[in-house]
């Protein structure tokens, strides 16, 4: 369990949005990803949003998730995971929390820890790209760090 804390156990995801390295733009990056999952979600939960309400046993013989919008890119519904090794998780959550409540952020729609994953590693080695699921992102950001630049 000491492991959540520190941020190095195995990212259980797939199709997710994969940032590597951290740097000023960073929180930039998350921010406008979540307005586009914003958007998205808004557009999506309007459709039928009535019936499946009130009749959640509707969705799958309505064929509801057939009808859905698709997204115009794989970041408008999938989940954020961010790898860096220059902060550590706690530090992450912190400043990524301060910049989503100052950009309006719900955070019912965008969860820190939930939609929005915090991993330390390195993102030149391999077990840790495994480790957060490299193989399976729909879209990989690389971040440059000041180390890049040496």
């Amino acid at each position: 369990m000491g492991d959540l804390d520190t941020g190095r156990t195995k990212v259980a995801e797939d199709g997710h949005t994969l940032i590597l390295g951290w740097n000023e733009a960073t929180m930039r990056v998350v921010v406008q990803t979540s307005f586009l999952r914003r958007q998205y979600q808004m557009l999506n939960e309007s459709k039928y949003f009535g019936i499946l309400y009130y009749f959640p046993f509707l969705a799958a013989p309505l064929g509801y998730f057939e009808m859905l919008e698709r997204p115009s890119t794989s970041l408008a519904n999938s989940d954020i995971c961010i790898m860096a090794d220059n902060k550590s998780k706690e530090e992450m959550h912190i400043l990524l929390e301060q910049t989503l409540s100052e950009r309006g952020i719900n955070p019912a729609r965008t969860r820190l820890g939930m939609n929005i994953i915090c991993r330390i590693g390195d993102p030149t080695n391999t077990n840790d790209l495994i480790r957060v699921a490299a193989y399976k992102a729909a879209a990989i950001v690389v971040m440059m760090t000041e180390s890049d630049q040496e």
